[in-house]
C-alpha cells in the first residue's frame, strides 16, 4: 500500500510542480480515508508519457468518470454548444459518445475547391438572384441579357465571406478554424481538372500548419486528380511532396501521405512510382460502370450511395453530397432552370427507401421535386443531405466523404438545345455546397455537418467542473492560475482582411482588434467568475463597439434570447472597473437589450476578469448550472448573427458556443435530427465584495458531504491524493484509439 501512496506522490508532484498544494508524504491511514473523498469538479487532467492523449477524470452522481482523447485544444475543455435556425441541436459526448471511445476508426474528408478566380473573372453574376428577379420563363431565355458569356464562371448564390477568390487568406483562415471546430479530418482538395493551383495549397497547409503548431487538431489534406493526372502529380510533388512542405498537413494511410488519382501506374519524372511515395486511392466518375477496389469517390449518382471496398474487400469509403446529378444529362439547371424533376436536390425524400435501380424510382424524385415548386423553403432544411449522412454512419465504411465545401460556381457551358446550360452550381436547390451563403439557408448546413460529424465519431467529452471558489475581482490573476479548464480559440484570427474578389472588387476587413486566445469560469455560491487572455494586451474600453463582450446563454436554451444569448456581459464599460449587464427584451431574433446590472471588472495587461451574480442571471441552484458563453471584439458593433463568423474575434466563432457545466444529473437531452420541415441589481460596493468573498470561501470536504456539493479544488493534499489514485485506477477507462492514419 505504501508503494502506491508513493508513486502516486511522485506523479502528483510532477503534475502539479511548484504549486506544492499538497504535503509530500501522506500516511498508509489518510489515503485509505481519502480514497474515497473524490468531488464532482476536483478534475484530473493526466497527459501520457508520449504527451499524444490527455485522461481527464472526475465524479459525478457518485460515478468516476474517465476519458482519454487526443492532447489537443479541440477535445480539452469539453463539446460546444449550438442549435442553428431550425432548431437542431449539437449532441454531446452523453449521447453519441466520446470522440475516440468507438472501437472503430471513422474519418471524415470534405471536398473543397482552390480554383475560385483561378480562371478568369468577367464579372459577378449570381444564378439565385437572377432567378428571384426575372423570373422563370425570362431566367431560362438565352435573351435573359443577366448571364455572363460562355465559359464565364457563375455564382450559385453569395458566400457570406462575398464572391471572394481562393487566394484570399483571410477566408482561408475563417475556413480553418470553423473545420477544425466541426473535427474535419482532411480537405480533399479538387485538382481533378489539371490545375494543382499550388500557390493556393501552399497557403492554405500554411495556415493548416499553424493551427497544428497552437496544438489544435487541424485538418490535413489530400488531393484529388484526374485530368492530365501525371502532370498534375508531378507538380504536386515537386511543390510539396519531395520539397517536404508542411508535413504535418499530409492525411496519410499506411505511412505515406493518401492521393487519388485515376491510374496506379503513374510514375514521378519517370524514375520512381507513385506507389513509392503515396498511399494510392483511385478516383472514379459517377456514371462509370462497375466497381474498382480502394476507389474514393467526391460523388456518387447512385440511391442509396454504395460502399466502396479496400483490395481485400473490406468496407472502405463512401460519399455523402448535398444534392446529386441523377438525370439521364447530368445537368443541374435542367432542374433549376427547365422544370425537369429528374435531379436529386438539397430537399430531395425518398420515404420508401427507394433503390434507383427500383422501377418505381421516378416516384420520390417526382414527388420531392412539386413539393420543393410548392414550398421553396424546403432547400433550408438538408433533407437529402441528411439521408446521405444517416445511410453513411450506418455503414461501416470507415472514410466518409463528404462533397463538398466551396464550390460555388459553375461555368456557362454552351448547349445543343438553346438552353441556358450549368451542370454542377444552378440555384440553391440545386447546388452542393455547406459553407455558409448570405441569406438563403445561412448557416444551416455547417451546423448540419458538424453535428453529423459527432454522430459520426463521437463529440469531445463532457467535462463538469464545479471548484467553487470565490475570485475577488480586485485582487491578483494569480487566483485563476490553477484552473484546469482552459476554453482555447486561435492566435491570428484578427489580422486585416484586403484582398480583391470577382468583379475587382476589394473585399476588406478591418475590425479585428483584441486577439481573444483563451477564456475560463469558476462557481460559488453566489457569483459566476470569467476570465479571459489575448495575445497582446487589452486596448482600452470602447464606448462605440463590441469591446470584450461576454455573451451568455444562461438557461442552455436557445429558444431564449437573441439566438439563445440571455444576457451580455460587459456590454458598455461605466469607468475602469464597473461594466453593465444587459439582458434581452426582444423577439423574433431582434437585437434588444436592456440594462439590467452593474458588475466589477478588471483589466491588466492581456488578462481580464468579471463577477457576475447567479441572481442577475437568473440562477437559482448555484449546484445546477449549465450555461452557454462566447467572448467576442470587434470594432464593429455586433448586432446579426453573421456578425460572429465574419467581424473581430469571435470565441468560438460563428454559432458555435463554449458550455461551462457544474453537474450532470437531470441534464436535457437535444431534440433528435430533424429530418423533415417544421429587475436591476445594485452595484456591489468594495466593503460588501469583501463580505461577499468572506461568505464564500472555499467549502471543506466536511460542509460539502453536508450539502451534497463538492470540495474546492484548492482543498489541499487530500483532494488530490484521492483525485491522482481515481485516476490511477481509472486510466483503463473509456480508450481513445490513436489515429493509425496519422503520420
Amino acid at each position: 500500500m505504501m508503494k502506491r501512496i508513493l508513486l502516486i506522490l511522485t506523479i502528483a508532484t510532477l503534475l502539479l510542480g511548484t504549486l506544492s498544494i499538497f504535503p509530500i508524504m501522506a500516511t498508509e491511514e489518510d489515503a485509505d480515508a481519502l480514497s474515497e473523498a473524490v468531488h464532482p469538479g476536483t478534475l484530473i487532467y493526466m497527459p501520457s508519457a508520449d504527451g499524444s492523449e490527455m485522461v481527464i477524470s472526475y465524479e459525478v452522481a457518485g460515478e468516476v468518470v474517465s476519458y482519454t482523447v487526443p492532447n489537443d485544444s479541440n477535445y480539452l475543455a469539453g463539446g460546444y454548444g449550438g442549435v442553428d435556425d431550425l432548431g437542431r441541436s449539437l449532441y454531446d459526448s452523453e449521447e453519441v459518445g466520446a470522440y475516440g471511445a468507438s472501437e472503430k476508426e471513422r474519418y471524415v474528408g470534405l471536398f473543397y475547391f482552390l480554383w475560385l478566380g483561378e480562371h478568369g473573372d468577367a464579372g459577378i453574376f449570381n444564378l439565385q438572384q437572377i432567378l428571384d428577379e426575372v423570373g422563370l420563363e425570362a431566367a431560362g431565355s438565352l435573351d435573359c441579357g443577366r448571364y455572363g458569356p460562355l465559359y464565364s464562371m457563375h455564382f450559385f448564390a453569395e458566400p457570406l465571406y462575398g464572391y471572394y477568390y481562393a487566394n484570399d487568406a483571410w477566408v482561408m483562415r475563417k475556413h480553418a478554424e470553423l473545420l477544425t471546430n466541426a473535427n474535419i479530418d482532411f480537405l480533399y482538395i479538387d485538382v481533378a481538372n489539371g490545375f494543382a493551383y499550388l500557390h493556393n495549397a501552399l497557403q492554405l497547409m500554411e495556415i493548416l500548419h499553424e493551427f497544428n503548431e497552437q496544438g489544435y487538431d487541424a485538418p490535413q489534406v489530400v488531393f484529388h486528380a484526374n485530368t492530365e493526372a501525371a502532370r498534375v502529380v508531378e507538380e504536386l510533388y515537386d511543390g510539396i511532396y519531395g520539397a517536404e512542405k508542411f508535413p504535418d498537413t499530409w492525411f496519410c494511410v499506411d505511412g505515406k501521405p493518401v492521393i487519388i488519382v485515376p491510374d496506379d501506374g503513374i510514375m514521378i519524372h519517370g524514375e520512381t512510382s507513385i506507389r513509392d511515395v503515396f498511399t494510392v486511392k483511385r478516383t472514379r466518375w459517377p456514371n462509370t460502370t462497375g466497381y474498382a477496389p480502394d476507389v474514393w469517390p467526391w460523388l456518387d449518382f447512385e440511391w442509396p450511395q454504395h460502399v466502396y471496398e479496400d483490395k481485400d474487400g473490406n468496407p472502405s469509403a463512401i460519399n455523402v453530397s448535398v444534392a446529386q446529378h441523377s438525370g439521364p444529362a447530368a445537368n443541374f439547371s435542367l432542374s433549376s432552370h427547365y422544370g425537369e424533376w429528374n435531379n436529386r436536390g438539397r430537399s430531395y425524400v425518398n420515404e420508401d427507401g427507394l433503390s434507383h435501380t427500383d422501377r418505381k424510382y421516378n416516384q420520390p424524385l417526382v414527388k420531392s421535386y412539386r413539393a420543393w415548386q410548392e414550398d421553396p423553403a424546403r432547400t433550408l432544411y438538408g433533407l437529402n443531405f441528411q439521408a446521405q449522412f444517416d445511410y453513411a454512419i450506418a455503414s461501416e465504411a470507415p472514410y466518409v466523404l463528404v462533397t463538398a465545401w466551396n464550390e460555388w460556381t459553375a461555368q456557362r457551358q454552351d448547349a445543343a438545345d438553346k438552353k441556358i446550360n450549368f451542370i454542377d452550381q444552378a440555384s440553391m436547390e440545386f447546388s452542393r455546397d455547406t459553407e455558409m451563403m448570405r441569406g438563403g439557408y445561412f448557416d444551416n448546413y455547417y451546423m448540419q455537418l458538424v453535428f453529423n460529424v459527432q454522430r459520426l465519431k463521437g463529440a469531445a467529452p463532457v467535462v463538469v467542473q464545479d471548484a467553487r471558489k470565490p475570485v475577488d475581482v480586485n485582487g491578483s490573476f494569480d487566483q485563476w492560475a490553477d484552473v484546469v479548464v482552459e476554453y482555447k480559440d486561435p492566435i491570428g484570427d484578427t489580422v486585416d482582411r484586403n484582398a480583391t474578389g470577382f468583379g475587382k472588387q476589394k473585399l476588406t476587413n478591418e475590425t479585428g482588434r483584441n486577439d481573444i486566445v483563451s477564456a475560463k469560469v469558476l462557481s460559488d455560491t453566489k457569483n459566476l467568475y470569467f476570465y479571459v487572455e489575448t495575445a497582446e494586451a487589452i486596448t482600452a474600453p470602447d464606448g462605440e463597439s463590441s469591446w470584450m463582450q461576454l455573451y451568455l446563454d444562461s438557461d442552455a436554451d436557445a429558444a431564449t434570447g437573441w439566438y439563445g444569448y440571455d444576457f451580455i456581459v460587459n456590454y458598455a464599460a461605466k469607468d475602469a472597473t464597473v461594466t453593465s449587464v444587459v439582458r434581452y427584451t426582444g423577439t423574433d431574433k431582434a437585437f434588444s437589450f436592456e440594462e439590467c446590472d452593474e458588475v466589477s471588472y478588471r483589466v491588466e495587461g492581456n488578462r481580464m476578469m468579471v463577477a457576475v451574480p447567479l441572481s442577475t442571471l437568473g440562477i437559482e441552484n448555484y449546484r445546477e448550472i449549465e450555461i452557454q458563453f462566447k467572448w467576442a471584439d470587434s470594432e464593429s458593433r455586433y448586432d446579426e448573427m453573421e456578425d460572429f463568423y465574419c467581424d473581430g474575434d469571435v470565441a468560438p466563432l460563428g454559432r458555435l458556443n463554449f458550455i461551462y457545466q457544474n453537474y450532470m444529473e437531470g441534464k436535457s437531452n437535444p431534440p433528435e435530427v430533424e429530418t423533415v420541415p417544421e429587475t436591476a441589481v445594485e452595484t456591489t460596493s468594495e466593503s460588501d465584495r469583501e463580505t461577499v468573498a468572506d461568505e464564500t470561501e472555499p467549502q471543506t470536504a466536511e460542509t460539502d458531504a453536508e450539502d451534497g456539493g463538492c470540495a474546492s479544488v484548492l482543498v489541499g493534499a487530500s483532494a488530490w491524493v484521492a483525485l491522482l489514485a481515481a485516476a490511477f485506477v481509472m486510466c483503463a477507462g473509456r480508450k481513445h484509439n490513436t489515429k493509425e492514419s496519422r503520420s
